[in-house]
């Protein structure tokens, strides 16, 4: 895999994972560690959260740009 090909797979799953914060805050407010259950039992634990890719993804859909 190409160094353009990794980049590409890195944005697409911080993409993903900034939807899947963005639908889990849908049901309402909820803290990081809230979302990241969330997510996990949503997805019969299949999908895992981590704190690393967490908070910064959260970071990024705070912007009321997005909002």
């Amino acid at each position: 895999m190409s160094t353009e090909e990794n980049k590409e797979r890195i944005e697409l799953l911080q993409g993903t994972l900034d939807l899947l914060i963005l639908r889990t805050l849908l049901l309402g407010p909820a803290h990081g560690h809230a979302i990241a259950k969330a997510i996990e039992f949503r997805s019969d634990d299949v999908l895992q959260v981590e704190q690393g890719s967490l908070y910064p993804a959260l970071q990024t859909t705070s912007d009321p740009a997005i909002l």
